[in-house]
Formats: structure tokens, C-alpha cells, sequence
């Protein structure tokens, strides 16, 4: 708006330049004075070009000058629009007021449903082509091809109460309009082994020493803000599991991403809940990282008791398991049967390993594999640390 009056402004002195205020109106100089008069109004006409350039010259100069202070005003404007000034929770964790609720964590979300799709169909580009990015969920089904059927495994860890990921919320002031809050993730554990609260909303958790790094989280996004009740979160960290198949085999995932639905009646103080619908998560895992979890996992089998995997001096893995190793792991854990069967770990090694698809360092060879999955979560209150 400034700008525009700016502009109108030039333009009037610009009108104003054209009115030939010299000429000589008298009647009864019209004739001696013809001459002079049409010089004169040539001249002006020049003039006023001149002046008519300038002036527009200058609107412009001026607007263009005025382009930074108003764009600034411009995202002001959008940001007070996109998050308007309303009242903040007076009892939002942490809070010092001593009529607010107290405890050691702030507002929780169970996730109820984990879903890793097995097509492309979610959640996010990683690479910048336009496409969603989900190799995970491709492996999957390739695992699950193979007799794995990791989403119904997730599925009966969280019915079973021994899958227990939790959102935690901090700084958290306005369910639907706070342009800044902290959400970290846990690995938790219900407080009474009374599953169906917790499906219900009414769990009460703790938080497993494990998700702990000297007394902070030790996962969680680098940013998060709610705009318009939806929840999104960036640069995060968390870890996969895949129960019933490698329980033993917990998988680093980078980039990390957030989006969710913040449904009505967030308690946002001290032990108080969020309910979270249509989530979606996603992020990389670092092809090393990976396979050094599964190598952790194999050093962990009695049966094994060392890596499965060799690394290659391409990037690449490649399997070691022998037949020895499987009639050894006959008796052991559905984990370590997987990793010492040669043909599960000869197809990790292969085609799994080189199925890579983004760069994370950008040296122009692709080292991660893209994730994502979709998410429920209802409110959960966390209450402490596992005793």
C-alpha cells in the first residue's frame, strides 16, 4: 500500500509537470507574440518529456528502493496471518505457576497405528524429483514376499503393549496457532500393563532410559510449529523397529519429518495429552548405518557372534552367512534365523544393498534409503522415567 501511494504521488507531480504554467494567456498578444509562444511551448514540450521521463524514472527508482522494507512488511503481514495473536495455554509445560499441573514431562501422543506403505504412496520427496520418496517400503515387501509381514508384526507389537513410540511436547503454548515448539521422541513403557487405556487415549507411560542422553532426549526434531491445527516437524531423528522380524535390529533414521492433524482438546501442561490424526513420518537411512545395526544384531546372536555383512569397497554389502550358521540359529530368535539364513541374508546383501535412492552428502552417489509411513496417535500422559 505504501508503495502504491508512492507511485500515485510521482505520477500527480508528473500531471502537474505537463501544465505549460509560462505560456502567455493575454488576447491581446496572441498575434505579436505567435512566434514566441510556439518556441516557447516547443521548449516546454521537451521539457516536460524530460520531466515526464524523470518523474517516472524516478517512481520507479523509488518503488524499486522500496522493495526490500515492503516485501519485509509483506511477511509480516502473512505471518500475523498465519499465526494470529491469540492467548497462549497459561499452564503450558513447563510452566512455573504454582497452580499449574506439575511434572517432569509435558504433553504426550502414543502412536497407535504405524503403517509402512509398500508402494510409493507416502510421504515425502527426498531426492527432489517430485516423487515420493519410500525404498523402506519397498524392502518390505520384498520381506514380506519372503513370509515377513512387518506391518502386521508393528501392528501386534503395539496391541501386545511392547512397541511403545511416543511424541513428546514442550513449549507447546497454543494447540492451534504456535509458530515454535519442541517434539521429541521416545521409546516408552505403559505404567500398569493395562493395554486397552492406553489404545484409548488414557495410558499413563514412561520413558525408557534409552531415549535418554544425560538426562535429555535423545531424539527429536530440530524445529516444529502447528499452524492451523496441523503439526509439522523437520530435521528430525528417531529409530525403526521391526518387530517379528529382526526384534534384535533397531534402524537409525535421519532427516527425520513430521506432518499430523492436531485434533481438539490438546491439554498442553505438565503429564497433559495431544491426539494426533492423518500423520505421516518419514526420513533416510544411511545404507552403513543400516547394515552396522544388522551387524550389531548378528554380534548379538549367540548362534552368530559376528558381522553377516561385509562392506565393499563400492558402498555396497555382502553376505557371509554358511549353512553352518543356519543349522546353528535353527533354535534361536525369528531375528537371528533371519540373519543366518543365506537366502534372506544373501538377498539383504544384494539387491537390498545397492538399492539406494538418495544422496545424502551430495557427492553424487546415492548412500540412504528413503522412509515413510503413516500414523495415529492418541493422547498419552508421560509421568517419568521406567523406575
Amino acid at each position: 500500500m505504501k508503495r502504491l501511494l508512492i507511485l500515485v504521488a510521482f505520477a500527480m507531480l508528473a500531471g502537474c509537470a505537463d501544465d505549460p504554467a509560462s505560456t502567455n494567456n493575454s488576447t491581446t498578444n496572441n498575434a505579436t507574440n505567435n512566434a514566441t509562444n510556439n518556441t516557447q511551448n516547443n521548449n516546454m514540450t521537451t521539457n516536460n518529456t524530460v520531466a515526464d521521463m524523470g518523474a517516472t524514472d524516478m517512481a520507479a527508482d523509488m518503488a524499486a528502493e522500496l522493495d526490500a522494507g515492503t516485501d519485509a512488511e509483506a511477511d509480516a503481514e502473512v505471518d500475523a496471518f498465519m499465526y494470529p495473536d491469540l492467548a497462549q495455554d497459561p499452564c503450558a509445560f513447563p510452566s512455573t505457576d504454582v497452580n499449574c499441573p506439575t511434572g517432569p514431562y509435558g504433553p504426550g501422543s502414543f502412536m497407535t497405528s504405524i503403517i509402512i506403505p509398500e508402494q510409493p504412496t507416502c510421504c515425502f520427496d527426498f531426492n527432489g524429483d517430485g516423487v515420493i520418496d519410500n525404498k523402506i517400503g519397498a524392502l518390505l515387501a520384498t520381506a514380506k514376499s519372503l513370509g515377513f509381514d512387518v506391518n502386521t508384526g508393528i501392528a501386534n507389537a503395539i496391541e501386545a503393549g511392547t512397541l511403545v513410540n511416543l511424541f513428546g511436547f514442550s513449549n507447546f503454548e497454543n494447540a492451534q496457532y504456535d509458530p515454535t515448539l519442541d517434539l521429541s521422541f521416545y521409546k516408552g513403557t505403559d505404567s500398569d500393563l493395562n493395554i486397552l487405556p492406553n489404545l484409548q487415549g488414557l495410558g499413563e507411560f514412561y520413558i525408557l532410559n534409552e531415549s535418554l542422553l544425560q538426562g535429555q532426549p535423545r531424539w527429536g526434531f530440530a524445529s516444529a510449529r502447528v499452524r492451523a491445527g496441523f503439526l509439522e516437524a523437520f530435521d528430525g531423528d528417531f529409530d525403526l523397529d521391526f518387530p517379528d522380524l529382526l526384534d534384535e535390529v533397531r534402524i537409525p533414521v535421519a532427516q527425520g519429518r513430521i506432518e499430523a492433524v492436531v485434533l481438539p482438546g490438546a491439554v498442553l501442561s505438565a503429564g497433559g495429552t495431544v491426539t494426533l490424526d492423518e500423520g505421516k513420518m518419514g526420513g533416510v537411512v544411511l545404507r552403513d548405518e543400516f547394515f552396522e545395526s544388522l551387524n550389531a544384531a548378528s554380534n548379538a546372536c549367540f548362534c552368530l557372534r559376528r558381522n553377516v555383512y561385509d562392506r565393499e569397497a563400492s558402498g555396497g554389502y555382502t553376505c557371509n552367512s554358511v549353512t553352518e550358521d543356519e543349522v546353528a540359529c535353527q533354535g534361536a530368535t525369528s531375528g537371528c534365523r533371519f540373519l543366518a539364513a543365506k537366502t534372506y541374508c544373501g538377498l539383504l546383501g544384494t539387491a537390498i544393498s545397492n538399492a539406494v535412492d538418495v544422496d545424502t552428502d551430495n557427492d553424487g552417489k546415492n548412500d540412504s534409503y528413503s522412509f515413510g509411513a503413516t500414523f495415529t496417535g492418541v493422547g498419552a500422559s508421560i509421568i517419568g522415567n521406567e523406575p
